[in-house]
């Protein structure tokens, strides 16, 4: 029998309550586009974390923390440790989603953090469009509204120019999706960045959220999504941006066949 809504709300409030009172907690602020892989890393994250989390999905900047989708993990064997309140944020620019206003706006729910850190997700322009093109059939949504697309190829290069030059500046921890999929030293290191002890309990479990992640994680296939979309002129349209390019090489190992379809576009 499904949960009345009234309930689940209730039951959210009082895990805040709970968070907001324990003194040994950090927070994880979380940033990425839609499609890039936000919810398969914040689900393997979730499952390296030992104590008491409360979970706060697709937020809007300075809102109600109730206003998402919540996801609470509360057992007395988890009180004995250090809790963790994971904040996620779809589609906002990181300037916003790390600003001391909105971080002060999560302090008036969960009260002071012993530490907090600010990841910022990004996914290949290649796969990332094409995904995102797919998805819910968007193409018909970028075709018919073009500053719509425009503004989400805006944002991607903000998010690759954010982790390019304020690396040394911010102390933001960037996490590369390709090579978080692809390569165990790389998830491994992110673990110890986070201060958890690493595990991939849930790398290969998929996320109930996303709305329908088609990601797989036990094949590279996913490198190649983006071959599905190289015939479309909008898609083919995109990568003619010459910084997004330029970007992208700074970023991303090649992905093969790239080059190719670059000559073509």
């Amino acid at each position: 029998m499904r949960t009345p809504h009234w309930l689940n709300t209730t039951y959210h409030h009082m895990i805040a309550s709970y968070l907001k009172n324990k003194k040994d907690k950090k927070l994880i602020i979380f940033t990425g586009l839609k499609r890039s892989g936000n919810h398969a890393i914040i689900n393997w994250i979730i499952g390296q974390e030992p104590g008491v989390i409360g979970f706060y999905n697709d937020l809007p900047i300075e809102k109600s923390m109730f206003k998402g989708q919540m996801e609470s993990h509360f057992s007395i064997v988890k009180t004995k440790f250090p809790a963790s309140v994971i904040c996620s944020y779809e589609d906002k620019l990181p300037k916003d989603v790390f600003s001391n206003k909105n971080i002060n706006h999560i302090k008036k729910t969960f009260g002071h953090f012993q530490s907090i850190i600010k990841i910022i997700l990004i996914r290949d322009p290649f796969n990332y469009f094409s995904s995102r093109m797919h998805h819910h059939n968007n193409i018909k949504l970028f075709s018919d509204n073009p500053e719509t697309l425009l503004d989400n190829i805006n944002k991607w290069k903000i998010y690759a120019r954010t982790i390019i030059m304020d690396k040394n500046i911010h102390n933001y921890l960037f996490i590369n999706y390709n090579d978080w999929v692809l390569n165990l030293q790389y998830r491994k290191k992110i673990s110890t960045l986070i201060g958890v002890k690493f595990n991939d309990i849930r790398f290969l479990e998929q996320s109930k959220y996303g709305k329908g992640s088609s990601f797989q994680m036990n094949n590279r296939e996913f490198l190649s999504r983006w071959k599905k979309s190289r015939n479309l002129k909008i898609y083919k349209d995109i990568f003619k941006d010459k910084e997004l390019i330029e970007l992208y090489t700074q970023l991303f190992t090649e992905l093969e066949g790239v080059n190719e379809f670059l000559t073509n576009c």
